[in-house]
């Protein structure tokens, strides 16, 4: 596995406004080293949705001149009514046919068109079915491209080179969950904003 890198910038575009986050991994525990946020005009974005691209990479490009960042290589979150996690348990099947397995049965499982949708599928864990059958438990991320395209447009616009897309409820679990506080059972992540709240339950 490839070390971590000891510094990551991080860029999420909210309903209201753009923020971007430098973060520190050296030395234990993540810390924050730079924060950055611009307020974004009415329906520039909407449920999550970018509306207007060119106000978004204005805001984009005022962010990185007033909060000062140098970095080009950022980590986008993303959220809103068509970006969704799911669990589903389906035959095994080898690592490298993970992808095609489950896009088959995402009909099920997506509210979307499948043909407008990116995914995204990782093993949990695998198990036995009660007549044998080998299974697995599969997490899947899917967004519609509606979301996802007009966000790549507006960030390399604004001179940045993404490196990764993720579900901000994902983000939320990996960066708030503390195994040390935890009393087993089933947790909720609530995040309120300003015209979207995201809620994940994670066990």
């Amino acid at each position: 596995m490839a070390p971590r890198a000891s510094r990551r910038v991080g860029l999420e575009i909210s309903n209201s406004a753009v923020r971007i986050a430098d973060i520190s991994f050296s030395g234990g525990r993540p810390k924050l080293v730079n924060l950055g946020q611009v307020r974004l005009g009415p329906r520039a974005v909407v449920d999550g949705a970018i509306v207007d691209v060119p106000a978004v990479t204005g805001a984009i490009l005022r962010c990185i001149q007033e909060g000062d960042f140098s970095a080009k290589e950022v980590h986008l979150g993303i959220a809103g009514l068509r970006a969704i996690t799911r669990e589903l348990d389906m035959p095994h099947v080898p690592d490298n046919e993970l992808d095609a397995a489950v896009r088959l049965q995402a009909l099920d499982v997506i509210p979307f068109p499948v043909e407008k949708t990116l995914m995204s599928a990782r093993p949990l864990e695998d198990m036995t079915a009660p007549d044998g059958t080998a299974m697995r438990r599969i997490l899947l991320a899917a967004a519609h491209r509606d979301l996802v395209d007009p966000l790549l447009e507006a960030v390399t616009a604004a001179g940045l080179t993404p490196v990764s897309i993720d579900l901000t409820s994902t983000a939320m679990i990996r960066s708030l969950y503390d195994p040390a506080s935890s009393q087993g059972g089933p947790e909720a992540i609530v995040a309120i904003g300003a015209g979207l709240t995201t809620v994940v339950v994670h066990e």
